[in-house]
């Protein structure tokens, strides 16, 4: 620049100079910028970022690539950022939602996953490899990470994964909780499982800092060497179970679909509006309760006598444990009676329900502004107060519960219950719950207790990073009751005497009833003894 090269002397000094230049017209604009920012006097750093924007295009392909892409998923994005980069996800075929689903909010995938294949594409020459800091939920998630572990460009090239460094136990950014990873890949080779998975770890004498060396990293961190495959064999997209390949090599034959069905618990555009504590049963069918308000939504607090017959008790992730659950709150249901997997008719609400509908008209505002309302159903036509993910199962009168925002699997049965002087009702799950909907306790308890044994909550652990949602009964092989079975009737007689115990909350302890449990469910998935021991010393690795 100082010289006072033209542009076109500029790209032959590139050439001279052994650079690669693909786009004649690119270096050329790059040279103009960097001219004018050197003739304005600006700090010379901006003309290091400008170069090494620009690096792709002077390098060519290169046999190593390492970075750390940024971590932002594909809702949130900006528009139009989605827009410009929409084409790249269906031409390497890592976007899997289309339509529906992908409205719904099931495309979770993470930019990174983009970064991961454009860069392999673009960048790494033939058998090149590339390691990247990437998060470890695209090798657990059932959605988000769907496309990602493809492993493939397109229908092109395969890209194999030589080893994933798994550093969640570590939290390496300062402030950040994200679930770190370190992905090593091979351009051209297909994957193959097992996996080398290495899960990070700290001992308790020492700790792992920005600042630390490599030397301190290791001498304060345990190395343990796991093994990945796809949950199900026949999808290698699946999300990956990961453990000591002894007892995947065990639990993998016997995994499968349930035949249960398990759904998330109702969601309410603003809960604060219709979770309720119950003040006072007033007779002829009246109760005085006041709203518990606050959230995101910053829901006013009300008091309001409404009429009972749509109250019923609510269970949130606070209100049960394993083998145990207690509502404390009430909870508005509007539905229709007829269907009630929709709302209740506006005209059918004021003209049965007047003094429930007043109360509810107080936050129709509120409730009009928040997205579940444009999300799943038609504000034009659908009353304000309608809720997601409510039909006829939520009103089972039984159901298997466990928590969806969890890193382990915790069972529980929750029964009918009567609260606050309301006749005896059906548990209502709020959306934090995953619920199985059942009709006799003894079914029940039977699932229960096949879902708090050892081997389920070891598959769970072993391929769910953190939220075990209804799709966990895909493969838990879990066959339908049968009153006829004595190991079934046994579980569900275990099942019975661990919730006693916890409701009378005198000196718990379970241990002899979890072991048999164990023992029960292993006979039930044809798991011998030896094979037991080893999965549950494989449950002690937080994996």
């Amino acid at each position: 620049m100082r010289n006072g090269y033209s542009p076109s002397e500029f790209v032959e000094r590139c050439r001279e100079e052994g650079l690669y230049v693909s786009e004649e017209a690119l270096h050329s604009d790059l040279y103009g910028e960097l001219v004018k920012l050197d003739n304005a006097n600006k700090n010379g750093v901006w003309a290091r970022i400008i170069k090494n924007s620009f690096a792709p295009l002077f390098v060519g392909t290169v046999d190593f690539v390492a970075g750390n892409p940024p971590w932002i998923t594909w809702v949130n994005l900006p528009e139009q950022y989605r827009a410009q980069t929409g084409y790249l996800w269906q031409q390497y075929k890592i976007f899997p939602h289309k339509g529906l689903k992908a409205r719904l909010g099931h495309a979770k995938d993470d930019i990174s996953i983009l970064f991961t294949y454009v860069s392999s594409d673009a960048y790494l020459s033939a058998n090149g490899r590339l390691g990247f800091v990437i998060t470890q939920s695209l090798f657990k998630s059932k959605g988000g990470g769907q496309g990602f572990r493809r492993f493939r460009l397109g229908d092109k090239e395969f890209l194999g994964v030589r080893k994933v460094d798994d550093l969640s136990n570590l939290q390496p950014f300062e402030g950040a909780t994200n679930r770190t990873a370190v992905l090593i890949l091979d351009k051209g080779v297909r994957t193959k499982y097992p996996v080398s998975y290495s899960l990070w770890s700290k001992v308790e004498s020492g700790t792992v800092s920005l600042e630390s060396s490599i030397h301190d990293v290791m001498d304060y961190t345990l190395q343990t060497d796991l093994a990945a495959f796809p949950i199900d064999p026949t999808d290698a997209t699946s999300a990956w179970i990961t453990g000591p390949e002894e007892s995947l090599r065990v639990i993998l034959p016997r995994i499968g679909p349930s035949d249960y069905v398990a759904r998330m618990g109702a969601h309410f555009g603003a809960s604060g509006v219709f979770w309720s504590q119950i003040l006072d049963n007033q007779g002829k069918g009246r109760l005085l309760i006041q709203n518990t308000g606050g959230g995101k939504k910053h829901v006013p607090v009300r008091t309001a006598s409404i009429e009972h017959d749509l109250v019923y008790p609510l269970i949130r992730g606070r209100d049960m444990e394993r083998w145990f659950s207690e509502p404390n709150l009430g909870v508005i249901m509007v539905q229709d009676e007829h269907n009630l997997s929709r709302p209740m008719p506006l005209k059918t609400l004021k003209r049965t329900y007047p003094l429930t509908y007043q109360h509810l008209l107080q936050f129709e505002k509120l409730l009009r502004g928040c997205a579940i309302l444009a999300q799943f159903f038609d504000p034009t036509v659908d009353p304000f107060y309608s809720t997601y993910q409510v039909g006829s199962y939520s009103f089972a009168p039984i159901k298997v519960l466990w928590r969806q925002v969890a890193d382990k699997l915790d069972a529980c049965v929750a029964s009918s219950f009567e609260l606050d002087g309301l006749p005896t009702r059906p548990c209502i799950p709020a959306d934090s719950l995953c619920a199985v909907a059942l009709h006799t306790e003894d079914e029940a308890h039977y699932l229960c207790a096949m879902l708090n044994s050892s081997i389920a909550r070891y598959i769970i652990k072993s391929y769910v990073a953190l939220h075990p949602s209804p799709h966990i009964l895909e493969y838990l092989r879990i066959r339908k009751w049968d009153e006829q079975n004595v190991t079934a009737m046994k579980l569900s007689r275990l099942s019975r005497e661990c919730h006693e115990k916890m409701r009378k909350r005198d000196a718990v302890d379970l241990t002899d009833q979890e072991a048999q449990i164990d023992e029960a469910a292993a006979t039930l998935w044809d798991i011998d003894p030896k094979e037991l021991a080893f999965i549950k010393s494989a449950i002690e690795i937080d994996v």
